[in-house]
């Protein structure tokens, strides 16, 4: 089996959406607490803290998926996966989805206490988790049924 070498991964334009996420994180920083809240109770109590800083390794999530999904796999079938249309959307769809949990900090800390009044905060920030959730619970069905359809029709092959 080979894989399809001429299939160049990431596009330019995940590469360059992941820096841009990168970038302008690193703008938002300033503008955080010294220290940001990083937990929440269900009614919306902020009862952990961290320093901002610490929310640049945080932003440096989307670099390392995409880093883990560009490289070649050495196992044949996850190569196979890869070169499928359907692996290249699924591969696109958790790097885009790792840049959407980033924002969670920055909307929680920056964009929620001075827009949305206090008794909703703890609902949107929760519907904010929530939401990112659902879509990784989302990708692995698909990176497990892409799977299953790339095994199914490596077998048919042999």
């Amino acid at each position: 089996m080979t894989t399809n070498k001429d299939i160049a991964w990431p596009p330019k334009y995940v590469l360059g959406i992941t820096i841009l996420n990168l970038i302008l994180q690193l703008v938002c920083i300033p503008f955080f607490p010294a220290e940001a809240p990083c937990h929440w109770t269900s009614e919306g109590i902020v009862n952990g803290y961290m320093s901002k800083y610490f929310y640049i390794l945080y932003y440096l999530i989307p670099l390392l998926m995409l880093w883990i999904f560009a490289r070649t796999p050495k196992n044949q079938l996850i190569a196979y996966f890869y070169d499928l249309p359907q692996g290249r959307i699924v591969r696109i769809f958790i790097v885009i989805l790792s840049i959407l949990a980033t924002w969670i900090p920055a909307y929680a800390i920056l964009f929620v206490p001075s827009v949305i009044p206090i008794g909703q905060q703890a609902t949107w920030i929760a519907g904010m988790v929530h939401v990112v959730e659902a879509a990784v619970g989302i990708a692995v069905v698909l990176i497990l049924l892409t799977c299953a359809f790339s095994c199914v029709k490596l077998r048919s092959q042999h």
